[in-house]
């Protein structure tokens, strides 16, 4: 009874709430501040991932490089002193799972061990730049990453501000309200067509393993019935 009659509905109730209020909220939000919501995020990402990697050189030359290859260089100087051993055959004692580690990161012990001179010092030197360098760029371009990010957001926030106030004169507002209205048609109801796709393909799916399932009959809907029928999605796929 319940799923046969109630649940249908229940609903479609609850999706005409949804389209009702997204309608709504849109429209009374508008155009602009619907775009930004919907899409800040984007925008940011997409500043930072292009600028990222230019903006990590420089993080990498002036901050990052020279003190962890200072770091870096002393660690294993150290490391090699307590062993005893030269810095070629510290290379060679490292665990391979270190040198898949290091590949990873495009470090290749074995080149730095046959190209370094026979001196410690020479040695050390082609080991710990060849780790910072790799080790740098690749912090250097995160933290990048995120500085952009960071600027990226708070900078569209500024301009969306400022195109929000200009769009609050009285035939701006209008067309930018009856702008998001219809981006509020859009949104709300490509999400109804999504959930009614799924949720016939769901009752469909379990329909043969559970009784209750079975019960629900699209036919008794009248929204999600009709979102399925007329379902540019559906006939896309």
């Amino acid at each position: 009874m319940f799923v046969r009659n109630i649940l249908p509905l229940i609903l479609d109730l609850t999706l005409f709430l949804f389209i009702s209020i997204t309608i709504y909220r849109c429209y009374k939000k508008g155009f602009i501040h619907v775009i930004f919501v919907t899409f800040r995020k984007v925008f940011a990402l997409i500043i930072a991932y292009f600028g990222a990697s230019k903006l990590g050189v420089i993080l990498k030359d002036r901050f990052i490089m020279a003190p962890l290859k200072a770091k870096i260089g002393s660690m294993v100087e150290n490391a090699v002193k307590e062993k005893g051993e030269s810095v070629e055959t510290f290379i060679d004692s490292i665990p391979s799972i270190f040198h898949q580690i290091a590949g990873f990161f495009n470090v290749d012990f074995d080149k730095i061990a046959e190209n370094a001179m026979q001196t410690d010092a020479a040695a050390t030197e082609s080991f710990v730049t060849a780790i910072a360098d790799k080790t740098s760029g690749i912090a250097g371009t995160i933290l990048g990453f995120i500085i952009l990010f960071i600027v990226a957001w708070f900078g569209l926030m500024i301009i969306f501000w400022i195109v929000d106030r200009i769009f609050e004169l009285p035939i701006l507002n209008r067309i930018n309200r009856l702008l998001g209205l219809t981006c509020g048609v859009i949104s709300s109801f490509f999400t109804a067509w999504i959930v009614s796709y799924v949720l016939v393909f769901i009752v469909g799916f379990f329909a043969t393993y559970s009784t209750t399932v079975a019960e629900f009959d699209l036919q008794h809907t009248y929204l999600i019935k009709f979102f399925y029928n007329f379902n540019p999605i559906k006939w896309l796929i």
